[in-house]
């Protein structure tokens, strides 16, 4: 996962260097460059997290009111567990560019991708230990051609 998460719900500060978080300088300059060269809104595509994210990726990750640069969506296992979801919810709070989180369920994210926008369905199975469950959508995300950040799409608006 590339934005940064603080697994500390209080003023210190926890993070697993095992996703961009240890490699923090590398994220920087990546971001400060999307900051200085503006490419038009860049998503991230992450995953083999266990549970599934919308992140907004942010030029200053303390600082919740700065500017949101690009848009990371991770995506869930189809089968293994996310062993650390609790942790990650006691401290969604901490974490205010996160902007979706689930980390029980099993599936997929399916982007769709045209010059005007970038939907990601958050496809999910009722069980993983059966080939014909069907996948349904959990929830619907887009980031809007010229407007930064990604939205959730309303239940009226996710036919596809």
């Amino acid at each position: 996962m590339m934005a940064q998460y603080d697994y500390d719900p209080g003023p210190g500060q926890a993070i697993n260097h095992d996703q961009w978080d240890g490699y923090a300088a590398a994220r920087d300059r990546l971001l400060h460059a999307i900051g200085r060269d503006r490419p038009g809104n860049p998503v991230v595509l992450s995953g083999d997290w266990h549970s599934s994210f919308v992140n907004d990726l942010k030029a200053d990750f303390g600082d919740p009111d700065s500017e949101t640069l690009a848009t990371e969506f991770v995506g869930t296992s189809i089968s293994s567990a996310c062993g650390w979801r609790r942790e990650v919810e006691a401290a969604l709070h901490a974490n205010p560019h996160v902007r979706f989180f689930e980390g029980s369920l099993h599936g997929y994210v399916r982007c769709t991708l045209t010059p005007a926008s970038c939907r990601s369905d958050y496809r999910v199975v009722p069980s993983a230990d059966h080939a014909t469950a069907p996948a349904t959508t959990l929830t619907s995300w887009v980031v809007e051609d010229g407007r930064p950040g990604a939205f959730p799409l309303s239940a009226a608006s996710m036919a596809i």
